[in-house]
């Protein structure tokens, strides 16, 4: 058995059963589609993870909708509106009121490849994965919101979520 980031139920894991046709010293992941195998020759550091990650983010092809005031709407890449977002949120927002509501920046995993999918999985068993995404979502906003991650994002707490 073992862990899963795509379920809903923080506590669930996959029940799953590796295929046999598996060489040895390879393991089996299982992904929301299917039962990926991982060499040992296929292991990645949690910095490549991120790095990975950073450049899947930037070249997904989910975008939004945005409109502002009577311009033609323009469709922009899905996670640099969620770091603008998140940005504006978080640098105008009031938070000292304990109870506020912190913006999260939110990641569609199915917008990842089935091999960074693999490896964010196997991340999140070795406790890295928080990092890791982290990382990766801090160098997005270095590139695109540099005074406003320095001054309020990287020295809150971030929060971020995996959502279908």
């Amino acid at each position: 058995m073992i862990d899963s980031i795509f379920s809903d139920d923080k506590d669930k894991a996959f029940d799953f059963k590796c295929p046999t046709d598996i060489s040895p010293g390879e393991d089996c992941v299982a992904t929301p589609d299917k039962i990926i195998s991982v060499s040992k020759e296929d292991e990645w550091t949690s910095s490549y993870i991120a790095d990975q990650l950073f450049i899947e983010m930037n070249e997904t092809t989910r975008t939004v909708l945005l409109c502002k005031d009577t311009k033609k709407p323009q469709e922009v890449n899905y996670y640099h509106a969620e770091a603008a977002t998140y940005a504006r949120c978080i640098s105008t927002g009031d938070f000292s009121n304990p109870n506020a509501e912190k913006p999260v920046f939110k990641l569609n995993i199915v917008d990842f490849s089935p091999r960074l999918q693999t490896h964010l999985l196997e991340s999140k068993k070795h406790r890295t994965l928080n990092d890791i995404v982290k990382e990766a979502v801090f160098k997005l906003f270095r590139a695109r919101h540099k005074m406003i991650f320095y001054e309020h994002i990287e020295p809150k707490n971030f929060r971020w979520e995996f959502v279908k």
